[in-house]
């Protein structure tokens, strides 16, 4: 009786240490050939969301600044590509002229020297077009979705 029970014994503990080694070899192969291309690929360092965002910003405080022009009412700014394209609504009895498109592309181009070009229109539906542009990206709609509608604008715009 004393031998079986040795026996039996080393039995188990040959298949413990078998199931163990086959635990462990499947552990390291599975490891060994797990796929993660994730790693390989490269993240952007700012992300489009938080661009997207900057720009919005940069176009609110070029809004905020022509407001502050005398003469102009209201006003409402995109950019694309370094391109300001800017509605506004000029005081009573005021006409969009070369002096006053002077004066506000030299305010926005002291505000940000990024800003290489600035369209100015004073036309009511482009101003509410630029408008709506500027909720739709405030609301979280990307510039890639609006790309084509700015660059019609840009070209009604003289």
């Amino acid at each position: 009786r004393i031998i079986p029970t040795v026996v039996q014994k080393k039995g188990r503990d040959y298949m413990k240490k078998k199931i163990l080694i086959l635990i462990v070899l499947t552990l390291i192969l599975n490891i060994g050939c797990t796929n993660d291309q994730g790693s390989l690929k490269e993240e952007p360092l700012v992300s489009t969301e938080a661009q997207d965002r900057g720009i919005i910003e940069k176009s609110e405080s070029i809004s905020d600044l022509v407001v502050e022009l005398y003469g102009v009412d209201d006003a409402t700014t995109v950019i694309l590509n370094n391109v300001a394209l800017v509605g506004v609504k000029l005081s009573y009895d005021n006409k969009l002229d070369d002096d006053i498109k002077v004066t506000i592309t030299d305010a926005i181009k002291g505000f940000d020297s990024e800003i290489t070009s600035v369209k100015i229109t004073q036309d009511n539906k482009l101003f509410r077009q630029i408008d709506d542009i500027m909720t739709q990206l405030i609301l979280g709609k990307s510039y890639d979705e609006l790309v084509d509608e700015i660059g019609r604008i840009s070209e009604k715009i003289k």
